[in-house]
């Protein structure tokens, strides 16, 4: 078994019943699988802003837009744990599917679900065989 000294956990959400409403996600039931080996996540937050500037203004106008958030994750490979397997293989589908995953740090918890946009692995210069994958959430739930 590989530790990291990571705290944190990531964990992918499967099975369950989704609510929505108002862009806003209500989760109940499901089983949670923790992501092991985890040695790092960041979660990014950003808004476009829309360009309304018109023929003759002197300075651009801009308006906020949509907001955007993407979580990243990293740590190391273990393609002989079940769990990393499973998510790896489930990586391999010809059609996008989203997924949900919830982020434990420091008692509080988040739950993005969405779109995988990224994965990379490759090695450390240890030789530690390493991960990253990036979700582009598409809504946030609002219980769990």
């Amino acid at each position: 078994m590989v530790t990291t000294g990571f705290d944190v956990v990531v964990k992918l959400v499967s099975g369950g019943t989704c609510s929505c409403s108002n862009d806003v996600t209500s989760l109940s039931g499901g089983t949670c699988t923790a992501i092991p080996y985890l040695d790092s996540y960041g979660l990014n937050g950003s808004r476009s802003m829309i360009d309304y500037t018109g023929f003759g203004d002197k300075i651009a106008k801009n308006l906020p837009g949509m907001p955007a958030l993407t979580l990243d994750f990293s740590g190391g490979l273990d393609l002989t744990d079940a769990s990393q397997l499973a998510f790896w293989n489930g990586l391999a589908c010809s059609a996008p599917a989203q997924r949900m995953l919830k982020v434990w740090d420091g008692g509080k918890k988040i739950t993005v679900k969405g779109y995988l946009t990224g994965t990379q692995t490759g090695s450390s210069p240890t030789g530690k065989s390493t991960f990253s994958a990036s979700i582009s959430a598409t809504q946030l739930t609002k219980t769990c």
